[in-house]
């Protein structure tokens, strides 16, 4: 099951991928949240096209990061990494939420029951993916399936996402309260495929690398991903989601894929050695931190800039200015992070920064 030749060195162009990862997110949430565009359906924007790969990719990076070719899922690494992980993505999920609803005069528990958890269900919704993969993983390596391993993975991941595709029509389907299953995030269990496909990957890195060095193939994969986005934004969304549910998961794959190949070709550009690694390096080892707290900062008072956009369509000038102002709300979490991080008692169970 386990491949033991795996890299196990931090590579420094993930990082980089992370924390651009990490800029795309802030910048989407300029637009939802601060421009207060009511059907961004009808607003042009380059985020219409980032939308398609965005989660996937950080769910994705997630799943790279976390397998690592001789961890064994025993009872005592399991509870020891559950235990590190409920720590920091739900108690301090739960504590910045708290807060941020008590600043904004919001209520703490329509938030937590709701399906965003009032922006906050990113990181309880990955915590539900470590939990579930452990637990799939255990299962496979009691049953000895080692073979089809991966198969099982993205049947598994695909059978999500199939059945949380349209919600609601499994709520009625099985007569149950959307309420419950909305506070345990089962809407963003869509994205359990694109973690998996992380750890996929990661597994078998040196074939990726392979597929990576292959101009034919790898550019076959970047043209069709991108003529696809095109006819897929033009259209909206195809009549039956038995079309819709293979081409999305098709676009956040290769539009992973697209966006690791431009990382990897050109890693040498986000090294430590250069100023914009330096920077995507930083903020992709603080993403959490970033996650946590840009919530708080997000410039709320922005309708008149919304509006504008939508009377006068300029999506390229929209998107640097609403990626200046992503870089300056990011900016000013990593300084509330670094004092935050002043105190180890803090930086540990708010973070997860391991104490000294």
């Amino acid at each position: 099951m386990y491949d033991h030749n795996q890299p196990t060195q931090r590579l420094e162009y993930i990082d980089a991928m992370r924390g651009f990862t990490m800029l795309l997110v802030v910048y989407s949430h300029i637009i939802t949240h601060c421009y207060y565009i009511e059907d961004i359906s009808t607003y042009n924007t380059f985020n219409t096209f980032f939308v398609l790969f965005r989660m996937p990719l950080f769910f994705f990076v997630s799943g790279f990061v976390l397998y690592k070719a001789n961890q064994i899922w025993n009872v005592k690494n399991s509870l020891i990494f559950i235990a590190k992980k409920f720590k920091v993505q739900i108690i301090s999920t739960i504590l910045f939420l708290a807060l941020f609803d008590y600043i904004f005069n919001l209520n703490f528990i329509s938030g937590l029951i709701s399906i965003g958890k009032h922006g906050y269900w990113f990181t309880i919704s990955l915590f539900e993916y470590y939990l579930a993969y452990i637990i799939i993983d255990k299962l496979l390596y009691r049953l000895k399936i080692t073979f089809f391993y991966d198969v099982i993975l993205l049947l598994i991941g695909t059978f999500v996402f199939f059945i949380t595709f349209k919600p609601n029509d499994i709520y009625q389907l099985l007569n149950i309260n959307p309420v419950i299953f909305d506070s345990l995030g089962f809407p963003q269990l869509k994205y359990f495929i694109f973690f998996l496909f992380g750890i996929i990957i990661k597994r078998h890195f040196d074939g990726y690398k392979n597929l990576l060095n292959n101009s034919i193939k790898i550019g076959s994969i970047i043209f069709t991903f991108l003529v696809l986005s095109l006819i897929y934004i033009k259209v909206g969304a195809f009549p039956s989601f038995l079309i819709n549910l293979p081409i999305l998961i098709f676009l956040g794959c290769s539009g992973i894929i697209t966006v690791f190949a431009f990382f990897y070709k050109y890693q040498d550009s986000f090294t430590k050695e250069t100023k914009v690694g330096r920077v995507l390096q930083y903020i992709g080892k603080r993403t959490l931190d970033i996650y946590l707290l840009h919530y708080f900062f997000l410039p709320r008072n922005l309708k008149m800039v919304g509006e504008w956009f939508t009377e006068n369509i300029n999506p390229t000038l929209e998107f640097f200015v609403s990626l200046v102002l992503a870089s300056m709300v990011i900016a000013l979490c990593l300084v509330v992070s670094n004092i935050i991080r002043i105190s180890p008692l803090l930086a540990n169970w708010l973070f997860g920064v391991k104490s000294k």
